[in-house]
């Protein structure tokens, strides 16, 4: 755009009133710094929150990274649980700048322009000078013609006025260029700025530059934000000619400035606006990593991890917290149970060397499987463990042992099963106990099948043991299963029953070997009644051992019978 002047006598242009003004701030909160803090805490209900009456964990060591991975900083909680990052120790302080290029490109002059920049930011430390340096340009085209009947000198003068408006101060500066000359003859009739009355310098630029300092803290004060601030130019221009006592003049100009702001500054290692990571080293003893949350919002899929990721620009990142809950655990005793009640009382032995079983899946979604063993007071224990829901069994019986009556759950409740405890859950700081496991001494029942020679329906001295005759037990055991077992007699007409569980019994012996006739049924040392002609039955509790139980036979022909016994043919029959 151009602006046009035309005189008959020698003039320069009248400058316009201009009310310099500031623009408000968009912010102009002064921020000290970057804060990024939370809590490390004990989560009772596992639920990521730090609630009231949850305690907080000390002494846990908590570093700050950068996004990229650099160590940066790092520090412990207090009593409180509580951590925070300020500083970057990284970072001396010193004298720093920070420069911002303001530019005004080529345009109309007599018209005020405004442009906005930085504030300076407070967190980057201490702003002791703002740096205002001021580049004017004032560019202008002058065409001159000489209407006198008589010769002149005609001189170009390009110059102009450049007034800055800042924030609490200003500052203006003249640009003047070279002077151009023209020896014009007398008026040649032609108003065409040229020929030989007549000219059109070439276009000329004058520049200027000034520098303007602000030091006083109550001015600097009015720089300090994370808002804009603006500047107010006027470029006017002065550029005109003169000569002669008849001159016609045009003059175009135009305009055109570049501002440099620095800031000056002490620079402070407050922590700078950007992404970080916070990670909390290690478990806190005794604990299971939680839940993370930021800004008191949990962080979905986070428990069981520890690193936290934020993102500050001139603001404060509360509550980045670490929940943490205590490990549980489940326990219980693997025992003799003398009564078989399903109760451990205090004077039932221990079983040491029981190998048991924990699995399940826990809040993480991992499957759990882990195998412990009974000590020496039949003592068992699965620790650290996290919430979740278990299965506690025994996988394997104690030499020689029977599964005992099934005892009662444990104190965190499950289901009560043959050989294990279903369902058990398991919540944060749970110590289960009282999983116990009781097994029985297993029974016998044995006796002779014997040859009644002295016809005393006794077996005893001068009596033959009977071989190879069959005994059938038969009966319910302590569990309600039926029992049903056969075994014969050996060399010396011993039979025996091992393993046997609680329960009532018979033994019934149906064999009669041809020649010979039952003598006597003989009621062994627990006890017990003959049930039959050929049976007997009796009552085991745990672990006993049952003796004597008895069948003797009488031969018909006494001598033919001690014949049988005695040769060869007896033998062979009964092997």
């Amino acid at each position: 755009m151009l602006g046009w002047l035309r005189n008959t006598k020698r003039r320069s242009p009248k400058a316009p009133s201009v009310r310099p003004w500031l623009e408000v701030l968009e912010d102009r909160e002064l921020l000290s710094a970057n804060v990024i803090s939370g809590y490390a805490f004990h989560d009772l209900n596992n639920n990521g929150l730090r609630d009231p009456g949850e305690a907080p964990i000390a002494n846990s060591r908590i570093l700050l990274y950068s996004f990229a991975g650099a160590m940066i900083t790092s520090t412990y909680t207090d009593q409180n649980g509580y951590y925070e990052f300020l500083n970057d120790p990284r970072i001396a302080p010193s004298q720093q700048s920070q420069t911002q290029l303001i530019q005004f490109a080529t345009g109309p002059t007599n018209v005020t322009l405004t442009r906005s920049f930085n504030a300076f930011n407070p967190a980057l430390g201490q702003l002791i000078e703002v740096e205002i340096l001021l580049t004017g340009r004032i560019t202008s085209q002058i065409r001159s013609e000489n209407l006198d009947p008589a010769s002149a000198l005609i001189t170009g003068n390009v110059s102009g006025n450049i007034h800055l408006t800042a924030p609490r101060a200003t500052t203006s500066l003249t640009a003047t260029a070279d002077a151009q000359s023209f020896n014009a003859a007398a008026y040649d009739g032609l108003t065409d700025y040229a020929g030989t009355s007549g000219i059109t310098f070439a276009t000329r630029t004058a520049t200027g530059s000034t520098t303007l300092r602000i030091t006083n803290a109550a001015d600097l004060a009015h720089y300090l934000g994370t808002g804009t601030l603006s500047l107010d130019l006027l470029l006017q221009a002065t550029s005109n000619s003169a000569g002669g006592g008849n001159l016609l003049t045009q003059v175009s100009s135009s305009g055109s400035a570049d501002i440099t702001i620095t800031y000056k500054y002490v620079g402070t290692n407050a922590l700078q606006s950007g992404t970080y990571r916070i990670i909390q080293e290690a478990t806190p003893p005794g604990f299971q990593r939680g839940y993370l949350s930021r800004n008191n919002v949990v962080i979905p899929g986070s428990i069981g991890f520890n690193q936290i990721v934020v993102a500050v620009n001139n603001s404060v990142a509360p509550n980045n917290n670490f929940a943490a809950i205590k490990s549980s655990s489940l326990s219980g005793y693997v025992y003799l149970d003398i009564d078989n009640n399903g109760v451990r009382s205090p004077d039932e032995v221990g079983i040491g060397g029981a190998t048991l079983q924990i699995y399940g899946k826990n809040d993480l979604n991992q499957i759990v499987s882990m195998f412990a063993k009974s000590n020496a007071d039949g003592f068992y224990q699965f620790a650290n463990l996290r919430p979740g829901v278990y299965i506690v069994g025994q996988i394997a019986s104690p030499p020689g042992l029977l599964h005992g009556a099934i005892n009662p759950v444990g104190s965190l409740g499950g289901v009560a099963a043959f050989y294990r405890f279903n369902s058990i859950t398991v919540t944060s700081d749970n110590q289960g106990v009282n999983y116990n496991f009781g097994w029985l001494k297993p029974a016998s029942l044995s006796g002779f099948i014997y040859a009644d020679l002295n016809q005393n329906a006794s077996f005893d001295t001068g009596d033959r043991g009977v071989v190879g005759l069959y005994v059938l037990l038969t009966g319910t055991d302590d569990r309600g299963h039926a029992v049903w077992r056969l075994t014969r007699s050996d060399v010396y007409g011993a039979y025996r029953f091992d393993g046997l569980r609680p329960g009532q019994y018979e033994i019934t012996q149906w064999q009669v070997p041809s020649g010979w006739s039952r003598s006597a049924i003989n009621v062994g040392s627990l006890g017990g009644i003959q049930a039959t002609a050929m049976s007997q039955q009796v009552m085991l509790n745990v672990g006993d051992f049952g003796r004597d139980y008895n069948f003797g036979f009488l031969a018909l022909n006494l001598d033919f019978g001690k014949a049988l016994l005695l040769g060869s043919v007896w033998r062979q029959y009964y092997l």
